[in-house]
């Protein structure tokens, strides 16, 4: 009896050893240039010894990576380093770290593995079908209510304002319209959008990645007794690029990337003719955003991040973070103190117009001008102790950041010594005394 091979659906290893490696490889350089990987006759060797010194205390000659489709770079003296342990903090990559750490590489890669897993997935699956028919009912009467949401919102009543944008009219209602599309709803049983009651009379985007593909949907309320003002589709994947990202034509226009919390911020000012705008959406900037963005052609980021303890201190991890991606973008920042009493862009185009948010927007300070002043606070006119405090976080941070920062690291430290009525060269020779130590130490640890 002759057998009948199965046909079976590549699990998300075999698109990683078959697809994602061999294609990362060949773009080594795009996918992580923070490395600064120069080709040599057997494949990789890294050049870019600051952040070599930073992310493993080693020089980039030490780190090669070197043969076909490698799982990862050698250290020389120190051993091998998976792709999918660096891309996860570090740490092992295991169970859902595993899978996450590969899409992270596809998407690195330029690889699509949502062609198989759409295939399989009910959260992800035909989502473009299902988006196009929630963005046209958000134009049709049955949404009057989410039109008027958003016109106190601040968008304004143009053709094309609402673009990227859908409603969910109610389970039964968007399971007529999918079979009025001509899509098979029984296909959609499964999905959370016909399963889940919370989505129901909810303004929807979908959030793609670098390459336009849908990974995942949002769900705004619009009424204010909503037990959850946002919802993420449950089985969806944020990408690690932020939401509405533009096209690469935009990202190559050498304007900055204007980058705010809230999705639904992001189309506003979209509304409003801000071409250049992305959101996070609930994420973090990581320093392998900070990495895909540069190697994705942006080159100025300003973050206007909202105007509360939770937007400040993202605006400082986000500064802590970029200013360690030796390829990543110049970064600028929107001061949240700029808003007043509004509590982000959005809010503030609501009730002011958009001129005032036009003025705030034309005045970006240099982000790490911006994090030597903030490392100064809290500070009490007259308490020397407290200014001497001050001063150590100050000049500790500053003395973290590599050559490539020096010009602001100059502008920061003047700041700094006239904020506190000190002399500007004490604390820049303070800074560059600490810079000493630094390299003495991280010499020390190669060696």
């Amino acid at each position: 009896m002759t057998s009948v091979p199965v046909a079976t659906t590549p699990t998300i290893a075999d698109r990683y050893e078959h697809d994602v490696l061999p294609a990362l490889v060949e773009r080594l350089d795009q996918a992580f240039p923070e490395f600064g990987w120069r080709r040599d006759a057997r494949g990789w060797r890294a050049t870019n010894d600051d952040y070599t010194h930073q992310a493993y205390g080693v020089r980039a000659e030490r780190v090669v990576c070197h043969g076909t489709a490698p799982r990862g770079f050698l250290i020389h003296g120190d051993g091998p380093i998976l792709w999918t342990t660096h891309v996860n903090q570090g740490q092992p990559a295991r169970g859902r770290a595993f899978v996450d750490a590969v899409r992270s590489l596809a998407e690195r890669a330029g690889v699509d593995l949502e062609i198989t897993q759409r295939a399989t997935s009910p959260a992800t699956g035909d989502l473009g079908g299902v988006v196009s028919v929630l963005e046209q009912t958000l134009r049709e009467p049955v949404a009057r209510p989410a039109r008027a949401y958003l016109a106190v919102r601040g968008f304004p009543k143009t053709a094309g304002s609402l673009r990227g944008l859908g409603y969910h009219p109610g389970r039964d209602e968007l399971r007529r319209r999918i079979a009025a599309e001509g899509l098979d709803p029984a296909r959609f049983d499964r999905h959370p959008l016909l399963r889940d009651p919370r989505w129901e009379h909810r303004v929807v985007g979908c959030w793609r990645d670098h390459t336009g593909t849908p990974q995942t949907l949002w769900g705004r309320a619009i009424t204010p007794d909503a037990e959850q003002r946002y919802l993420y589709l449950a089985g969806g994947r944020r990408p690690q690029t932020p939401y509405l990202l533009p096209d690469r034509a935009a990202l190559h226009s050498g304007q900055p990337l204007l980058v705010v919390e809230g999705v639904l911020d992001a189309h506003l000012l979209r509304a409003h003719g801000e071409t250049n705008v992305a959101a996070l959406g609930g994420t973090a900037l990581t320093a392998a955003t900070f990495a895909r963005l540069g190697a994705l052609g942006v080159r100025q980021i300003v973050l206007a991040f909202d105007n509360d303890p939770a937007g400040y201190d993202a605006t400082r991890r986000a500064i802590d973070i970029a200013v360690t991606v030796p390829s990543g973008p110049e970064l600028f920042v929107l001061d949240p103190d700029l808003l007043d009493d509004m509590k982000d862009p959005g809010a503030l185009i609501a009730s002011r117009g958009l001129h005032e948010w036009q003025d705030v927007t034309a005045t970006p300070v240099c982000a790490i001008e911006w994090r030597g002043l903030d490392l100064l606070a809290p500070l009490a006119a007259g308490d020397v102790l407290a200014e001497r405090a001050a001063l150590g976080r100050a000049t500790d941070w500053l003395a973290t950041l590599t050559d490539r920062h020096a010009i602001a690291r100059g502008r920061a430290s003047h700041l700094v010594a006239d904020a506190l009525g000190s002399s500007d060269t004490d604390v820049t020779s303070q800074v560059a005394a600490l810079r000493d130590e630094l390299a003495a130490d991280t010499s020390a640890s190669v060696a």
